[in-house]
């Protein structure tokens, strides 16, 4: 979010943040339009223009966030949505997908009944974690060592079945580690991840993304339609759950530094001369 351009964005993005914060309603348009001393189609135009969204949509991000947290630390899921102030539960149940990428009660459970298998392999940049569900890969992640990886699996799945892949499962290990070392390689990996739509739009941008090519964070918000999201981008790149699978570390700064990586500075380089041709394999 880029509401530094914008003083008016940022008042409304921190009267928002306040009220959901204090588990209050969040104020109607016209009512934050008065705090700003806008019209409200001006606030709604100037904060989209700042923001990438509407007033209406970040107020519901950040209220899916709150939930999202609630439920997951436990809380029962009729009190988390009302004190998240989503007003009726059947305004969350219609719009699971959309808000939290499963129901509720999954997400409060910590996907209970899911099956979450995961297998760990060397890899050229080190230990790695490959998890999945039926539905496909939902973790990929860099470590030190085995047992951070797999407490890493069981951080993001708390109440889910998480066991090692038996052998003749362990192919999509396989495949990411060839990913690794030949960036190119097309090996069309299924994914299971969960995020917000924002994220996954971020997500999907990346994947778009040839091998051997960077793109910039403000480039990455033009393509996805939100040309003053640039924070916001680099933020849902940073909170991507599967490593080089979705290739976060071909987003740069706008001054073509590499800028952060959630498993490394070194890893970023190396995969990025890998996929330029500039480091051999295993290099």
């Amino acid at each position: 979010m880029d509401t530094s351009v914008s003083p008016v964005a940022a008042t409304i993005a921190r009267l928002i943040d306040d009220a959901v914060a204090r588990d209050r309603s969040v104020p109607s348009l016209a009512e934050l339009a008065r705090a700003a001393h806008v019209s409200p189609s001006h606030l709604r135009r100037v904060f989209t223009r700042a923001v990438g969204v509407s007033p209406h949509a970040y107020a519901d991000a950040r209220r899916a966030e709150r939930l999202r947290s609630m439920l997951s630390a436990g809380r029962p899921v009729a009190d988390a949505i009302g004190e998240a102030c989503f007003g009726s539960p059947s305004r969350v149940y219609e719009r699971t997908g959309e808000l939290l990428g499963m129901t509720p009660g999954t997400l409060q459970r910590g996907a209970p009944g899911e099956r979450i298998r995961y297998a760990l392999a060397d890899s050229s940049l080190g230990r790695v974690v490959v998890a999945s569900t039926t539905r496909g890969v939902c973790l990929v992640a860099f470590g030190e060592s085995d047992e951070e990886l797999a407490a890493e699996v069981r951080r993001r799945f708390p109440r889910a079945a998480v066991e090692p892949s038996p052998l003749e499962e362990e192919m999509w290990v396989a495949a990411v580690v060839e990913l690794i070392d030949a960036p190119a390689s097309d090996i069309g990996v299924p994914l299971d991840v969960r995020g917000t739509v924002f994220q996954r739009q971020v997500w999907a941008a990346l994947r778009a993304i040839p091998a051997g090519t960077t793109v910039t964070y403000s480039q990455l918000a033009a393509a996805i339609g939100r040309p003053t999201a640039t924070r916001a981008v680099a933020r849902a790149c940073g909170s991507n759950p599967a490593a080089v699978v979705v290739p976060c570390h071909r987003a740069i700064g706008a001054d073509g530094s590499l800028t952060g990586y959630r498993w490394g500075v070194e890893r970023k380089r190396a995969l990025l001369e890998r996929e330029m041709g500039d480091a051999p394999p295993g290099k």
